[in-house]
């Protein structure tokens, strides 16, 4: 679990980046969403990996990175397309 933690805190970090955002920014879009905190515990809480699949998911969206959660999973297991159970 821990190791799934580290790649959730990457996929929130890479987003922040490629926005240019800071924690500043990113706990004011979720405030905009009624997902209460500062800077400052946004922070602790990403660094510390201690945050639901909805926190990630709420982060995912407003920094426009939905698809890298996908991209994440299927690498971490091997999954594609062609994997056995797959469905289109």
């Amino acid at each position: 679990m821990e190791e799934w933690g580290f790649v959730a805190e990457r996929l929130i970090k890479r987003g922040m980046l490629q926005r240019g955002w800071g924690y500043r920014e990113l706990a004011e879009a979720l405030n905009a969403k009624r997902i209460p905190g500062s800077a400052t515990v946004i922070n602790r809480r990403i660094n510390r990996g201690n945050f639901s699949a909805a926190f990630l998911l709420v982060c995912l969206s407003i920094l426009g990175n939905e698809s890298d959660l996908v991209d994440a999973v299927t690498a971490k297991d091997g999954v594609g397309s062609s994997a056995k159970g797959a469905t289109k």
